[in-house]
């Protein structure tokens, strides 16, 4: 591959400033939600990844209903309905999850989450009980619709297979008042080609360390979470003791290390941008019913600082197995 990432962006995205999308609930959280970039012409070119023995053209990288599996020695074997999708409209679980369950900041790792667990998010989606902050968000809308065009024997299959996946952390988390100028490249930040610093100020900004593998679905990207600076410490007391009193503590649903107890699901090293996004949509009740309504009770109070500070404590702490 011969491009580099500055020619990259300037090929796959018009290039944008860095803004989100207006949260329903508080225009504090926008950034969590990047904005789409309209993206140009791809090029014809077949392109691999160091250690694989696939060589894919763009339009092979972006059809949705079939996943670029770059490493297929790096997981099991997957249900077929998880690397390719019953309809070519429809979207495959591993594009946007990737085969390995990882990830990206724009949707969410799934890799061994309880099987209860990602049952009940999958039906809440289909039921309209869990939706997001910000409604038109386009990842929100993908899934809603994935989650609709399921059937229950795909779904537990899929189910399954993630829940066996081991967890690993794809993020590292960096404090910091000024970071590295960004734009919006579909749904995530890059860095913007002009170079330059902007001031961080109460945001995340999360972005794939190689922007060029990253659009080519490479299962093994690692991830940049900037953080304002203090927020792991504060984040660090608001897990401890948040809410009236309090009364709440992270730990005791999601385990003393927040790697999570039975059917609740692990926080420790998650994306800190889709653990906003989260508490934002348990606050809003745009996430309610069953399980959730706890959650919105504990997020009721909380503010966009609150949040980034609890993100980015969590998204640092380390991953485990151990439940």
């Amino acid at each position: 591959m011969r491009r580099s990432w500055r020619t990259m962006l300037i090929g796959v995205c018009m290039i944008v400033p860095a803004a989100g999308l207006a949260a329903a609930d508080d225009p504090a959280l926008d950034w969590a939600f990047p904005a789409s970039a309209s993206h140009a012409t791809f090029d014809t070119e077949p392109h691999t990844l160091p250690g694989s023995a696939l060589s894919l053209t763009w339009a092979q990288i972006r059809e949705r209903s079939h996943v670029p599996d770059w490493y297929p020695g790096g997981h099991p074997a997957a249900p077929d309905f998880v690397l390719r999708s019953r309809s070519p409209d429809q979207y495959a679980c591993g594009y946007c999850h990737l085969a390995t369950g990882q990830g990206r900041p724009e949707n969410a790792g799934i890799a061994g989450l309880p099987r209860a667990y990602i049952l009940e998010q999958v039906a809440a989606f289909r039921d309209g009980t869990r939706s997001g902050a910000k409604p038109d968000y386009f990842p929100t809308q993908a899934m809603r619709g994935v989650a609709q065009a399921t059937s229950e024997a795909d779904l537990a299959a899929a189910a399954d297979y993630f829940a066996a996946l081991p967890r690993q952390s794809a993020v590292r988390v960096v404090e910091a008042e000024t970071i590295p100028r960004v734009i919006n490249a579909g749904y995530v930040y890059a860095p913007a080609p002009e170079g330059g610093t902007e001031p961080i100020g109460h945001r995340i900004i999360e972005m794939p360390d190689d922007f060029v593998r990253f659009e080519l679905r490479d299962p093994t990207m690692h991830y940049t979470a900037w953080v304002p600076s203090g927020s792991i410490a504060i984040g660090k007391r608001l897990a401890a003791s948040w809410g009236p009193s309090g009364a709440y503590a992270c730990s005791a649903c999601h385990g003393a290390a927040y790697h999570g107890i039975g059917a609740v699901p692990p926080l420790s090293g998650r994306s800190p941008t889709g653990i906003v996004r989260q508490l934002a949509a348990f606050r809003s009740g745009a996430r309610h019913g069953g399980s959730a309504e706890l959650m919105r009770q504990v997020a009721a109070d909380m503010s966009a600082d609150d949040m980034i500070a609890l993100a980015a404590f969590l998204a640092a702490q380390p991953v485990s197995e151990t439940r």
